[in-house]
């Protein structure tokens, strides 16, 4: 059963982008299904073992529940005179819409989009769950080694594609970002959130396989020397998916996720630097890594020389514009301000905002480009601190699984998956790959790890 779990996670993260990013309605009831039968298998397996919730469960289980408190009481039909009590505008809504003013309404004004949101934090819930059941402190590796070929696959396809010209996602034919590189995605600024997340990691596990390579005080030469062996074949093949990831990050062309892909790495290089029981990342492994990072900067400057430098220097005029993103923000702002206590519901983003929307924006918004506004817009000053708390958590869990780490490579991976989180968590102040489940489900995953991560280990010191 535990071999079984570890395939099943395995597989079902890496076929998560595949459809579109997971967008589509069927894709995400699938793997909700597969995730909570996985779930319910390992949970009997353990009752029948004797066994209790896996180490870090309940960290886990407690993110998940304070999640999904508001999205469950938003559900709950309550009588007209509460609803008004909780949620004025809310109640002006219903009434406005001359439904029976007898009848009970829930709090969400579409509660059948809260219900899919809450099953979706069911099953990240889930996700994170089964990581800390089957992948301990010394498999952990087991999971992220699919993730790496799976981000490597994504960029390698992605840029064949744009290269090639032809510009099509497997049978689909693109009509949208035609000029970008979005792998098996729509959207170019989601394909950017996968590569946040995943280059800190690659680029982490390569500086720890470089940190054991060789002996501690080997030079340059005997260095480079030790990176042609047979063992030596994991770190060459490292060193490859950090280039194509780093490649397929850049001709996405996406503002927000080139930048914080690079204050991610830049954290992992930092966290490299950082002496740790005595050791640090050796010279001649940062130079490499930072070559690796050069070569996969080349396809962009062959392809779009200046063309990103030109974005960024467009970036000002479209916030101040009435017609852009600042214009949504600010109506969302209102939004949250009218529904201050309870949210207008979890997923209810779409269909509440155009009450909301100015006359000068005559774009379609589902989602409000900015993953925190639209949090509290949805589930109120109460989401929003249960929100801040699991956030916190985070961090607590970041901080601890790097500085109690047991090895060295372990720190550097623990900071890659911190990194990859944070990135993620940054690109959530401009867009909205919170919504977008197969990097929602992979950010699951990379949580839970840091779960595991975050449990002392044995006081032992070994290499990568």
């Amino acid at each position: 059963m535990d071999r079984a779990g570890r395939w099943g996670v395995a597989l079902l993260l890496a076929a998560a982008p595949l459809p579109f990013g997971a967008v589509l309605g069927w894709t995400t009831a699938l793997y909700a299904a597969v995730l909570g039968l996985l779930l319910a298998l390992t949970a009997l397996a353990r009752l029948r073992s004797g066994g209790a919730l896996p180490p870090g469960g309940r960290t886990v289980l407690l993110a998940g529940g304070l999640l999904s408190v508001v999205p469950l009481v938003q559900m709950v039909p309550l009588p007209p005179g509460l609803v008004a009590r909780l949620a004025p505008a809310t109640a002006r809504f219903y009434a406005e819409a001359r439904l029976d003013a007898a009848a009970w309404r829930t709090l969400s004004q579409d509660p059948a989009a809260t219900a899919d949101g809450l099953l979706w934090i069911g099953a990240c819930t889930a996700c994170a769950l089964l990581v800390t059941a089957h992948f301990g402190r010394e498999r952990v590796r087991l999971l992220l080694l699919p993730l790496l070929a799976l981000g490597t696959g994504q960029a390698f396809y992605g840029i064949l594609e744009f290269l090639s010209g032809r510009n099509r996602i497997f049978l689909y034919e693109k009509r949208f970002y035609l000029d970008s590189v979005t792998g098996t995605y729509i959207n170019r600024n989601h394909f950017a959130g996968l590569m946040v997340m995943l280059l800190p990691v690659g680029i982490a596990w390569l500086l720890a396989r470089l940190q054991g390579t060789g002996p501690g005080r080997a030079g340059l030469r005997q260095r480079l020397v030790a990176l042609s062996e047979a063992n030596a074949n994991q770190t060459l093949l490292l060193a490859l998916a950090v280039a194509v990831m780093g490649a397929g990050l850049g001709l996405s062309f996406s503002r927000a996720g080139v930048t914080f892909g690079l204050l991610a790495a830049a954290a992992v290089i930092l966290a490299a630097l950082w002496p740790s029981g005595g050791r640090r990342a050796p010279v001649a492994g940062l130079a490499l890594a930072a070559g690796v990072l050069a070569l996969a900067a080349l396809p962009l400057a062959v392809r779009g020389p200046g063309r990103l430098a030109s974005m960024a220097g467009d970036l000002p005029g479209e916030l101040r514009a009435g017609t852009g993103r600042s214009a949504v923000w600010a109506a969302t702002v209102r939004m949250a301000a009218d529904h201050p206590m309870a949210g207008t519901g979890l997923g209810s983003f779409g269909g509440v905002f155009p009450r909301y929307r100015p006359v000068e924006v005559q774009s379609t918004y589902t989602h409000a480009h900015q993953d925190y506004l639209q949090w509290i817009a949805e589930t109120g000053i109460a989401g929003g601190l249960a929100g801040g708390v699991v956030l916190a958590g985070l961090l607590v869990l970041a901080r601890r699984a790097i500085r109690h780490a047991p090895r060295p490579g372990e720190r550097l991976l623990a900071a890659g998956i911190a990194a990859g989180l944070g990135g993620l968590a940054l690109h959530g102040l401009v867009d909205f790959n919170g919504h977008i489940p197969a990097n929602t489900l992979i950010a699951s995953a990379l949580a839970g790890c840091l779960v595991v991560l975050s449990r002392r280990g044995p006081a032992r010191e070994q290499t990568a």
